[in-house]
């Protein structure tokens, strides 16, 4: 073929395109607009909302057309490690918030506030006991201190194994996902 012919059948394949891909880029707007007007990148969770939204869309899709085998397999396995991210960009809700109920169960008499710094945007962590009294250093508190530490440190090793076990799944079967 010579460089007209080729020429003339890109553009005859770009005119009977151009409605399609005009149509597709509107979904898309319309689709990702939502998420990145709210996008911000202030932290890693934001990253992994970014991977949560992409899966969930690219598995609505993939169900709905059903274009290859095991489509629904397939995106039913992104729905799950969506799932995971979601658990990744909240950690607080699913890891560290547990690990503190649990230590609130076993110091039941303890309680944490977040107290304001003068002259800052920042906050320090204030032990207060049942009568609202701030307390410092008692026995109690040491030792409050010392399991909020390893509470702490295992917290950051689950979220850790929790990320590599997601980041796992996504490498053995993202060649599936898109084809």
């Amino acid at each position: 073929m010579n460089k007209i012919t080729i020429g003339i059948s890109r553009f005859f394949y770009s005119a009977r395109h151009a409605w399609y891909d005009f149509k597709y880029g509107v979904r898309n707007l319309k689709t990702w607009l939502p998420f990145v007007w709210k996008h911000r990148p202030w932290d890693h969770s934001y990253i992994y909302k970014a991977f949560e939204f992409t899966l969930r869309e690219h598995a609505k899709s993939m169900i709905k057309g059903n274009f290859i085998v095991d489509a629904e397999l397939y995106g039913n396995q992104m729905k799950d490690v969506a799932d995971r991210f979601h658990k990744l960009s909240d950690t607080f809700e699913y890891f560290e918030g547990p690990a503190y109920d649990t230590l609130n169960e076993k110091y039941p008499n303890t309680k944490i506030d977040f107290v304001p710094i003068p002259h800052s945007t920042s906050y320090t962590m204030e032990y207060v006991d049942e009568n609202g009294n701030v307390v410092t250093n008692t026995p109690y508190i040491i030792e409050y201190k010392k399991e909020l530490g390893k509470s702490s440190k295992q917290v950051r090793k689950d979220i850790e194994a929790y990320k590599k076990e997601t980041f796992k799944i996504i490498s053995d079967n993202i060649d599936h996902w898109w084809w």
